[in-house]
């Protein structure tokens, strides 16, 4: 579910999705609502170097060091590191402890709406104290995952299987 919310091209590119930052780029010049076209290579990195400031300095910073993780740590190993470092609200850091905290149970045994739910809370992680506006944003985002999840899931099994020769 974080794949499918945060960075569907995760296997495909090196730390930057090229394709995002120019969509994101022209959204930015057209004065239109925009985000950092950030992958998860580079929430990883602002994570771990605590480096939050705002600005294009930090966003090429991020870029040189995402690039570099991909050169000596697996696609796989960068997202397990950053599931068990991301901060998910109040006191939460890890899937592990948000699956717990919000499910009292392990990220293993989620389903996928409680899996979603825990995707969504990158975007907005939860408050000490939830509040109704916070349940309704996680349940949009987490709705919205799940669409995405059996659209993409149909699709896939529609494609049909290539035979050897």
């Amino acid at each position: 579910m974080v794949l499918i919310l945060e960075d569907r091209r995760f296997f495909k590119h090196g730390g930057v999705d090229l394709k995002s930052v120019c969509r994101e780029t022209v959204k930015a010049c057209l004065g239109r609502r925009h985000g950092g076209a950030s992958t998860i290579d580079m929430q990883f990195v602002r994570t771990v170097t605590g480096y939050r400031e705002r600005t294009i300095k930090r966003k090429i910073y991020e870029i040189f060091l995402a690039s570099l993780i991909q050169i000596r740590y697996s696609k796989i190993v960068i997202l397990r590191s950053y599931l068990g470092c991301a901060f998910l609200g109040s006191h939460l850091r890890g899937v592990q402890s948000a699956s717990l905290k919000m499910f009292n149970k392990p990220a293993v045994d989620l389903n996928l709406q409680e899996a979603s739910t825990i995707a969504a809370m990158l975007v907005y992680p939860r408050p000490l104290r939830p509040t109704d506006n916070w349940n309704l944003r996680i349940q949009r985002r987490a709705d919205y995952g799940q669409r995405i999840y059996i659209s993409t899931k149909q699709r896939l099994e529609k494609k049909p299987s290539r035979k050897p020769g």
